[in-house]
């Protein structure tokens, strides 16, 4: 036999009394950390407070993942990509667009709480490899379509088009530089000749390494280089 001491009622079994927590109103169980609230309230305040990455603040919808949280903002409310932030109607995003948190762009990797006045500046910041998200370079692609939605640093011929904008193509990843890029004292661009600590960070900024014209996006240092006939 299985107790419920919150009702005071006993189940001929566990199963049953699963199912009874599960349906009872007494019960508000959180899945993430199988914590049972006695009140809905209770429940919402805790999966505010402690999931806030998959709590829908306005509709008071739970999601398994936060990016289904994500494709609930962008097709219910409204999702600024470049700042990450979500907004209940199109006045509040609109206002949003206009101050001056939009304007600086945020960096989006975990733990780094940088800020910067423009796409290329973000970009060159991610490509450095001194950002503590270690990025991808699929990754900084997509994001640099993203910001750039006036083609500055991005080439939309190479770009794939979606039913909600362009897209960077995917690449294999592989590595181009290798120990020989020493110098002695960093691992070093031949292209534009930029120092990095390490050969990972020297490798995803090169990678991939653009033929003239070809490249959905380039660096800054880089489409400086190629200006320059390096």
């Amino acid at each position: 036999m299985s107790y419920c001491e919150r009702c005071r009622v006993e189940f001929v079994s566990d199963h049953v009394l699963w199912q009874h927590e599960a349906k009872s109103p007494k019960h508000n169980i959180c899945d993430a950390c199988n914590e049972d609230f006695s009140t809905a309230r209770a429940f919402n305040q805790h999966y505010a407070e402690c999931h806030e990455e998959r709590h829908c603040q306005w509709c008071h919808m739970y999601f398994d993942k936060s990016l289904a949280l994500i494709q609930h903002h962008r097709t219910q409310h409204r999702y600024c990509n470049i700042c990450d932030l979500a907004f209940r109607d199109g006045e509040a995003i609109e206002a949003h667009n206009v101050s001056a948190e939009h304007t600086l762009i945020s960096c989006p990797g975990r733990k780094c709480n940088r800020r910067f006045g423009s796409a290329a500046a973000l970009i060159s910041h991610l490509e450095s490899g001194a950002c503590s998200s270690k990025m991808n370079r699929n990754k900084i692609n997509q994001l640099a379509v993203d910001l750039d939605r006036t083609n500055v640093i991005t080439n939309p011929l190479r770009l794939l088009r979606a039913p909600d904008g362009y897209a960077a193509p995917p690449h294999p990843i592989i590595n181009i530089a290798t120990e020989l890029s020493f110098n002695g004292q960093a691992y070093e661009c031949f292209l534009c000749h930029h120092e990095f600590k390490k050969l990972e960070g020297l490798n995803q900024h090169l990678w991939p390494l653009p033929t003239r014209g070809e490249a959905e996006m380039r660096s800054p240092s880089i489409q400086q280089a190629y200006a320059e006939g390096r």
